[in-house]
């Protein structure tokens, strides 16, 4: 649901205004002055801030050049019922979204409203406290349907002990699943492990000879193995796992169960088919049909393009912690979504550090990516991915305001 905070010193006008956004499916926050509003910004997630101009101690104006300086990314919408040209150019100059003089229909605001969650959307902010939509652990940005999708499934996973399987290309975030999984299943407190087959091979020793499994499974009790390119694993490897596998099983039909979160969870990562692997006689395929009973597949980057400039921002954040903070330009936005992404969040991962590397600070516009990111834009030339693939939303209504006092002083000058 998306969060309104709503700023004005007239308690009657807020009386008014904060059931119609209610009934038009927002979540509404009303205050009386601009300092209870920071103090809002603080403490509650918001995804659009409307404020009133004219108020005291501290006016519209001044709150919103503060809410700039703090949540750069936070649209604000500016209300007022005694507009003027001053104060629209003053609006526009200080960065606010749009501008509305009252009074105002229900359907002109309501499309500022969405108009600003797509514009923030975009700038890769959210609004929330933790400044990425939708952004949950273990370095995972789910801002488009897909991955909104797949996490929920991720979080129904969790809560059972039956091995996942995490599938998809090179570089789209298996790993990271795979450990965002052994949090959300309860097991932070215990280990994850990250192994190749030959390193579980070389470090744990033989299943079989440890009573089918059972001294190693409980061992390693509400820990996390996760078999990264798990196609490679050596038959013999395959069968020890399977053995793990069926003492769990074993396990869980005894009278008095241990929880979840207190069993060995076995996930694997791959980016092959497996049943060819089986068909070939390289892979296990009882072993097969376990994992792949729980099985996810993680849609490429540029099948998500709703993830690309949240999850580059987040990026940048994360590795800009000690250094000048950036932002993305407008014509480095249009390039960052329409590029394919063959390496998926791997390459993006490489390309933010390259471009934190280099230095320098405030915006990172075209310039800033190498020429194959530009080169590579699906279905654009390099000088059509240099700009936004559609119309700048912020300011409509107030530029539309400014043209509309232009003809009144026009028309003002042609009656003197």
């Amino acid at each position: 649901m998306t969060n309104v905070l709503v700023v004005d010193d007239q308690e009657q006008f807020l009386d008014l205004l904060t059931p119609m956004l209610k009934a038009k499916g927002y979540k509404p926050t009303a205050v009386q002055s601009a300092e209870a509003a920071l103090e809002s910004l603080n403490s509650k997630a918001c995804d659009v801030v409307l404020a009133d101009i004219w108020m005291n101690p501290m006016d519209g104006m001044q709150l919103l050049g503060q809410v700039r300086e703090q949540h750069p990314t936070l649209p604000v919408i500016m209300m007022t019922g005694n507009g003027t040209v001053e104060t629209a150019l003053e609006a526009l100059q200080v960065g606010a979204f749009d501008y509305l003089t009252k009074p105002f229909g229900m359907a002109d605001m309501c499309d500022s409203i969405e108009k600003a969650l797509v514009w923030a959307r975009d700038q890769g902010g959210s609004t929330k406290p933790q400044d990425i939509p939708s952004y949950v652990a273990s370095d995972v940005v789910c801002n488009s349907k897909e991955m909104t999708d797949l996490w929920g499934v991720l979080s129904r996973f969790a809560l059972t002990n039956a091995p996942v399987l995490f599938q998809g290309e090179k570089g789209v975030g298996k790993r990271h699943l795979a450990r965002a999984l052994h949090v959300l299943s309860g097991r932070a407190p215990h280990t994850y492990f990250e192994l190749s087959s030959s390193e579980f091979a070389n470090e744990r020793g033989s299943a079989a000879q440890q009573e089918d499994g059972g001294n190693l499974l409980a061992e390693l009790r509400g820990c996390t193995i996760c078999f990264v390119d798990v196609e490679l694993m050596p038959t013999s490897v395959q069968e020890e796992v399977l053995a793990i596998l069926r003492a769990g099983r074993k396990s869980s039909g005894e009278s008095v169960s241990p929880p979840p979160e207190e069993q060995v969870r076995i996930v694997a990562t791959t980016n092959a088919n497996l049943e060819d692997y089986v068909g070939q006689g390289f892979f296990n395929a009882d072993l097969h049909r376990v994992l792949t009973s729980f099985g996810l597949q993680i849609p490429p980057l540029r099948e998500r393009s709703a993830d690309i400039i949240p999850l580059f921002n987040h990026l940048l954040r994360e590795s800009s912690e000690n250094s000048a903070p950036r932002r993305l330009a407008a014509d480095a936005r249009g390039a960052l979504r329409h590029y394919a992404w063959p390496g998926n969040v791997r390459e993006m991962y490489i390309l933010v550090e390259s471009i934190v590397e280099s230095g320098g600070r405030g915006v990172i516009d075209r310039h800033s990516l190498p020429d194959g990111v530009l080169e590579g834009v699906l279905g654009l030339g390099i000088h059509d991915a240099n700009r936004e693939t559609r119309p700048d939303p912020r300011g409509q209504r107030l530029r539309a305001f400014l043209e509309s006092r232009k003809q009144d002083m026009i028309d003002q000058i042609g009656k003197d």
